[in-house]
């Protein structure tokens, strides 16, 4: 190792000024050259780096978002599973025909229950009531949405309301779940 040292310094020390200047401003420029291609090799991969770990925290969030919402899916599925528990015997049918009744309003005919699976579930199915009620009053319509509200089987897939010169139109679709018939 000495003796490589003592080769560059005789080497040096044999050149003339002008040379030691050209050798040193080459040098200094193979130096300079490779530290900015270090730096930015470095900040290349910093950046890199850094992308990865936004990508990472955000599918990291969106696991999170994912988990919280199967605990709420499970957590309501176990509330249908004690409502269905303790209803056993619910039918939309007889839930409607009686709410009609009880109310005096006659919904269009040709009203019948359809059953429709639900997307991604494996135990339970829905079925759904579309009709709808013309020429209601304002009294009669809130008193048959809040009853509706009231019974925890049943809910609202959708209720449209339009005012007429006649009346209140109300569109309702009503739906309830139901385990899946299982066929053995």
């Amino acid at each position: 190792m000495i003796q490589i040292i003592n080769k560059i310094e005789t080497f040096i020390q044999s050149l003339s000024k002008k040379e030691f200047q050209k050798y040193l401003t080459v040098s200094i420029g193979i130096i300079a050259v490779v530290l900015l291609g270090a730096t930015y090799y470095i900040y290349n991969l910093n950046t890199q780096y850094n992308k990865n770990l936004g990508t990472t925290l955000k599918l990291a969030r969106q696991a999170t978002s994912i988990i919280a919402q199967h605990k709420h899916l499970q957590e309501k599925e176990e509330e249908i599973k004690e409502l269905l528990e303790q209803n056993k015997n619910f039918n939309i049918i007889i839930f409607f025909e009686n709410i009609t009744n009880k109310h005096g309003i006659t919904p269009e005919p040709n009203w019948k229950p359809e059953t429709v699976a639900i997307e991604g579930s494996d135990a339970f199915e829905e079925v759904i009531l579309q009709t709808t009620f013309p020429n209601m009053t304002t009294q009669k319509l809130i008193t048959f949405i809040s009853n509706i509200y009231e019974e925890k089987m049943v809910y609202f897939k959708e209720l449209i309301i339009t005012k007429q010169e006649t009346g209140i139109t109300c569109n309702v679709t009503l739906a309830t779940k139901t385990y899946k018939a299982v066929l053995e």
